[in-house]
């Protein structure tokens, strides 16, 4: 799944640009090489971001309209493994708050989407770097997960639009990215501590 820049329907007069941008790179940091990570960043964070920068000053001269950024789960909380893909989605967090705070005095909505399992193709162009074949499992087993039992795609959009006629900044789709993101926010230490025992326990150490 690779797509940024798309106009879609709003709800008003006003139109909406959905910045939806997502490949994945899956493994520690110390056997992902620097081109893989050059990918991801180009295209999760400074794809949306380039999307943005295009058709923002539109918005601005009709003092209206709406940007879609998809994030992720892993814009609001860690995941085994997920270093690389968890960098680009965490910084399009923070490139969508101050986006918020500039646009707001021309009239332009932002809305950060973040999904938990939702199915999509995402895992079929993922780059993975496992350190051993323990390892290359787990991910597997993960990415069946996602595909297997997550949010079905139709039921993710209608609740993005519903989320663009409400005005809504942060949209989390999905039981299981609301507990992440909560635990995130009350207890991070113990959420890092749980991460960091899942990653050597993949691992075998």
């Amino acid at each position: 799944m690779q797509k940024t820049g798309m106009f879609v329907p709003a709800p008003s007069s006003a139109f909406s640009l959905a910045n939806n941008a997502g490949v994945a790179v899956g493994g520690e940091l110390v056997n992902i090489p620097i081109d893989a990570i050059e990918w991801i960043t180009g295209v999760n964070l400074l794809g949306e971001i380039y999307g943005t920068r295009l058709f923002l000053p539109q918005m601005i001269e009709r003092g209206e309209g709406h940007v879609v950024n998809v994030g992720s789960l892993s814009s609001l909380a860690i995941l085994p493994f997920h270093i690389a893909y968890a960098t680009t989605k965490f910084g399009l967090a923070g490139f969508s708050e101050a986006l918020w705070s500039e646009c707001r005095r021309h009239g332009i909505g932002v809305t950060l989407v973040c999904p938990g399992a939702v199915s999509t193709n995402i895992a079929e162009g993922t780059r993975a770097f496992p350190s051993d074949e323990r390892q290359e499992k787990v991910t597997e087993k993960f990415e069946r997960m996602l595909e297997d039992k997550g949010m079905d795609p139709e039921e993710a959009g209608r609740m993005v639009l519903e989320a663009i006629a409400g005005d809504k900044f942060l949209l989390i789709l999905g039981r299981e990215a609301y507990l992440l993101y909560y635990l995130h926010r009350l207890v991070p230490g113990v959420m890092r501590r749980v991460v960091a025992f899942l990653t050597r326990y993949a691992t075998g150490d």
